[in-house]
C-alpha cells in the first residue's frame, strides 16, 4: 500500500532531521513568555508581571491571548508555572486547539486545581496549520475563580515527519488523528493518501476529509464529487477553514 511506503519515507525523514532537532527544540515561539508587556503586577514568578485571569459571575468561556505561530504538523510542548484558586467550574492552563471543517479539534490543556505555590505544568499539541489557537489561561463555566501563569515556553519537540510517522504507524488512530493525517497528506501533495483514509473512517471524519479534499482542488468536477460525498456523510456545510 502507498500508506506503508509513505510511513517508510516519513521514518527516514524523521531520522535525517533528528540531528537538528535539539537546537530547534530550544527555541521558544511564545512571545513575551514572562508577560512583562501585558501581565498583571503583584504576583510573578520571575520579573514583575504574570498573566492573570479572574472571573466573578459565571462565565461560559474566556481565554487570554489567541493565535500563536507554530510549525504545522510538528509536536510542540507547552509548559509554564501556575497558581490558582478554583471555586467552581473549570480553569485551564496552556489551552490549545485548532479547527477542522466543522468544529474545534486537536484540543490540549491542563486542568487547574487550587494551589498557592507555583507549580510547573506542561502538555503537548499538534497544529494542522502554521497558527494554533493558544490560551495561556482559559475558563469554561467558571465562577469566583482566578489563576496566574508565568514563564511560558512553547517549543518543538518532534518534527512533522516524526509526528506523522507515529500516527500513521498506529493500528487504530483516533478520528482526530485521522483528520490530522489527511491534512498532512494534502499539505504534502499526496491527495491519494488522504483518500485512502476514508476507508476506515467514521461518517463525521469522512465528511471532514471530503470537505478538505473539495476545498483543496481547483477542478470543478472534482469539487462537486467531494461535495456530494460530504453531504452523504452528514456534513451539510463546511463551516471552518481548518
Amino acid at each position: 500500500m502507498r500508506s506503508q511506503r509513505i510511513l517508510v519515507r516519513l521514518c527516514a525523514m524523521a531520522a535525517l532531521g533528528a540531528g537538528t532537532l535539539s537546537a530547534r527544540a530550544q527555541e521558544n515561539v511564545f512571545p513575551d513568555p514572562s508577560f512583562e508587556s501585558d501581565g498583571a503586577t503583584g504576583v510573578a514568578r520571575t520579573g514583575h508581571r504574570a498573566a492573570h485571569l479572574k472571573v466573578g459571575a459565571k462565565d461560559h468561556w474566556q481565554g487570554l491571548r489567541g493565535e500563536l505561530s507554530v510549525e504545522p504538523f510538528a509536536t510542540s510542548r507547552a509548559s509554564g508555572y501556575v497558581k490558582a484558586s478554583v471555586k467552581s467550574g473549570g480553569l485551564f492552563a496552556l489551552y490549545c486547539y485548532g479547527w477542522n471543517s466543522f468544529d474545534w479539534q486537536w484540543e490540549s490543556n491542563v486542568p487547574l486545581e487550587t494551589t498557592d505555590q507555583w507549580q510547573r505544568v506542561e502538555t503537548t499539541f499538534v497544529a494542522s496549520a502554521d497558527k494554533a489557537w493558544f490560551h495561556p489561561l482559559a475558563v469554561i463555566d467558571a465562577e469566583n475563580s482566578e489563576a496566574w501563569i508565568d514563564d511560558v515556553v512553547v517549543a518543538r519537540v518532534k518534527s512533522p515527519a516524526a509526528t506523522m510517522a507515529a500516527l500513521l504507524g498506529k493500528d487504530e488512530p483516533s478520528a482526530a488523528e485521522v483528520q490530522l493525517l489527511a491534512r498532512y497528506f494534502v499539505f504534502q501533495g499526496e491527495r491519494g493518501l488522504a483518500e485512502e483514509l476514508l476507508d476506515k473512517a467514521d461518517a463525521y471524519t469522512k465528511a471532514d476529509i471530503s470537505c478538505l479534499l473539495g476545498r483543496s482542488t481547483g477542478d470543478r468536477a472534482e469539487r462537486r464529487k467531494w461535495t456530494a460525498k460530504r453531504i452523504r456523510n452528514g456534513g451539510l456545510t463546511c463551516t471552518r477553514e481548518g
